[in-house]
């Protein structure tokens, strides 16, 4: 079963940025593009390193590790079309408040 989990608030996020937050246990990366929020498991799955402080360009985020890069809309590999994909998490705007949606 799935549950929406509060982390933050909307203004917490501008466009263009990124930010980490706790969702229960799961460490979440929100980033907004063009005014929609998109959300990720705080994990690049290259080597499982924290992909939260790395750099945001368009819908491009940017491993700080080893630079693999991913699409936050649909965690894709810009770079290789076969790589696991970074595992994208649902996230809504509620009342002011950013939900993702955590897996019990």
């Amino acid at each position: 079963m799935a549950n929406w989990i509060d982390v933050g608030e909307v203004g917490e996020v501008p466009d263009g940025e990124i930010k980490v937050f706790t969702a229960e246990q799961d460490s979440v990366v929100v980033c907004r593009v063009e005014g929609q929020l998109h959300a990720a498991a705080n994990v690049c799955p290259h080597a499982g390193m924290p992909i939260g402080t790395g750099t945001l360009q368009g819908c491009v985020l940017t491993c700080p590790f080893h630079g693999y890069a991913y699409n936050i809309t649909d965690g894709r590999n810009v770079d290789f079309a076969d790589d696991v994909p970074l595992s994208v998490v649902p996230v809504r705007e509620t009342d002011g408040r950013i939900e993702v949606e955590i897996e019990d």
